[in-house]
């Protein structure tokens, strides 16, 4: 899970002042870098939540942290935010790349690009939806503040102060709602209604009263970690207990039921089930969202393309892989060995094999990485991923957690890809590569104000794919032949259904298919029940491009390994790719092809 980036944020600094910072005397790198700070400021001066997950020292940075704030929506607050990020992308593009020194001339180019992007979407009103059934505000918030690090008195009182302008948060947003309907681009009834029920269950008054509150439960178990280590006494806590208690059901409460009667009176002007295209801007809206959230520059015609050529390998490699045995009994036979009698079934037993399996593949990491594995709070199971990586802070990053979320995570071979993903070498380890890479460079931290999905879900799911490999390879040697032929199986299958699924997104949101249509595409690989697509269908419908911000991402990588191939012949290995897509990203993958055809040989 990473930080949200808001985008209805309203603008702080004047196009005055950042023209004045780049006016001044001293070098280009000098100018850069007091844009480089300004902008950072700006992201996180109306954002305490966001600049609380980003830094645990903000002070080392300038930054203030007296007053707590979120980022409360008013009209026009978009246009002037985007203003704002058009001067600080033409002080930038202003420089002469000849005066920065190399590392400063990248990480330039890179915020040119990010800014271009994220201008480009902001430039729609009205089309963002932060009141997403499955990741929408509602929710999300209130996930973020349960995780909340209290490693100090002073956080607590932080943490507090957030949760009393939360009902100002989300009238500000329920403002946006109201806006956004009466411009015929509000959500669908069921969408909505889904929305409604999110509210009422994930904070209710038995819940507070009764002391149940998984807030309530995630409060009392940190407030017992600073008690531990003597920051807190314990008529401290108790008062502070109180205190949560009575915010909750006193502001709290009250805030998410005006939300959900607000919302509830916008019900008609409810927009029919569909894709962007049908709506005004649609298909130029959808074009900068995936430009956005993918990383990619090809057009949408080439992701299909892209698309289509790896359902037809994956569907060609799955059938092939299916046919060396009897599928059905290899099924029945291995059923253990896949799940509860995986040779591995302990998270850091599993965290550890890859580790050692990735070593020959990937570069190792110039840092110890502190890892702890915990399960998701009983309170959380019903409002959380099946597992998730919380990215830490950019100044502590050697401390990590990934969270298991048991009732919803398989055991077995489904644990342990989900642990690469999360963990070694996926997010964890990706993560903790380029952030001591920022440590060791001047003004490295403004790569935090990059956000490219692409790149980071893409390369997930990439070590994701090749932990198959890895668990088939234990499977073998641990004696259990059919079950790694089924674990290969199992790649080509979730690849294949992922694809499938990227696939969809383009044809609803850009091609207009209806729900008929999706069912008779679902129809070819097997998947026949009537709610199942229909869940499918308004899923994508909900979150445009999400699919693709891994699929796609996953592809460029794909394509990227390829042109290594080429460019770099005889000298090309996976380790020195790696290495490549780690020292040069996150970015965009036009930016990271561009390096690579430079070099004509693993850097």
């Amino acid at each position: 899970m990473k930080k949200t980036k808001h985008s209805l944020l309203p603008a702080v600094l004047t196009t005055l002042t950042i023209l004045t910072l780049f006016s001044g005397c001293g070098s280009t790198d000098d100018h850069f870098a007091d844009v480089g700070r300004a902008l950072f400021a700006e992201e996180m001066s109306t954002d305490t939540l966001s600049l609380h997950y980003t830094l645990a020292s903000p002070g080392k940075y300038g930054l203030a942290t007296d007053q707590v704030s979120l980022p409360l929506y008013d009209k026009g607050a978009s246009k002037r935010h985007n203003d704002t990020l058009t001067e600080y992308r033409d002080t930038l593009s202003a420089m002469t790349p000849e005066e920065l020194s190399p590392e400063n001339e990248t990480l330039r180019k890179l915020l040119v690009s990010g800014l271009t992007d994220a201008i480009q979407v902001n430039s729609f009103s009205y089309y963002e939806e932060p009141f997403s059934p499955s990741s929408g505000v509602h929710t999300q918030l209130l996930i973020l503040l349960a995780e909340y690090r209290l490693q100090h008195k002073q956080d607590v009182e932080e943490y507090l102060s957030l949760l009393e302008i939360v009902p100002d948060y989300l009238d500000s947003l329920l403002t946006y709602e109201q806006e956004k309907a009466r411009a015929g681009l509000f959500m669908s009834i069921e969408s909505l209604q889904e929305v409604l029920k999110g509210c009422e269950s994930c904070l209710t008054e038995d819940s507070i009263c009764a002391g149940e509150h998984f807030l309530q439960q995630t409060f009392s178990e940190r407030l017992g970690s600073l008690q531990t280590t003597g920051d807190l006494s314990s008529k401290e806590a108790a008062a502070y207990i109180e205190k949560h208690t009575e915010i909750l059901l006193n502001q709290m409460l009250p805030a998410y039921q005006a939300l959900r009667e607000g919302l509830w009176e916008l019900r008609e002007y409810c927009c029919p089930v569909e894709g962007l295209c049908h709506k005004p801007e649609g298909r130029a809206y959808y074009e900068a969202l995936l430009k956005s959230q993918t990383g990619s520059g090809r057009s949408v015609e080439d992701i299909r393309s892209l698309l289509t050529r790896q359902i037809d390998e994956q569907y060609d490699a799955l059938i092939y892989t299916l046919r060396n045995k009897n599928v059905q009994e290899l099924l029945r036979e291995t059923q253990g060995p896949l799940t509860t009698d995986f040779p591995l079934t302990q998270p850091m037993d599993i965290l550890q094999d890859l580790q050692t399996r990735m070593e020959e593949d990937f570069p190792p990491l110039q840092t110890t990485v502190g890892l702890q594995v915990k399960n998701v709070s009983d309170a959380l199971t019903e409002h959380t991923a099946p597992a998730f990586y919380l990215t830490p802070p950019l100044d502590d990053y050697k401390n990590n957690v990934i969270y298991i979320n048991k009732k919803l995570t398989a055991t077995g071979l489904e644990l342990y890809t989900t642990l690469a993903h999360e963990g070694f070498p996926g997010h964890l380890y990706q993560t903790t590569y380029d952030s001591y890479h920022m440590e060791q460079q001047e003004n490295g931290y403004l790569k935090s104000l990059l956000w490219y999905g692409g790149f980071l879900e893409g390369w997930a799911l990439y070590t994701e794919f090749m932990a198959y490999d890895y668990a088939t390879d234990l499977l073998e040697e641990s004696g259990y032949e059919d079950a790694a032929t089924i674990a290969q199986a199992e790649k080509y299958q979730r690849s294949l259904l992922l694809a499938v699924y990227g696939l969809l997104d383009i044809i609803i949101h850009y091609d207009g298919a209806t729900e008929v249509e999706v069912y008779h595409q679902l129809e070819k690989y097997g998947i026949t029940d009537k709610e199942t697509v229909a869940a499918i269908y308004r899923y994508i419908v909900e979150e445009p491009t999400n699919y693709l911000k891994y699929y796609a991402g996953y592809l460029e990588i794909l394509e990227l390994k390829k042109q290594a191939l080429t460019v770099w012949g005889d000298d090309y290995s996976d380790l020195s790719f790696h290495k490549f897509l780690l020292d040069n990203g996150p970015a965009d993958f036009d930016t990271l092809l561009s390096i690579l055809d430079i070099h004509k040989v693993p850097m």
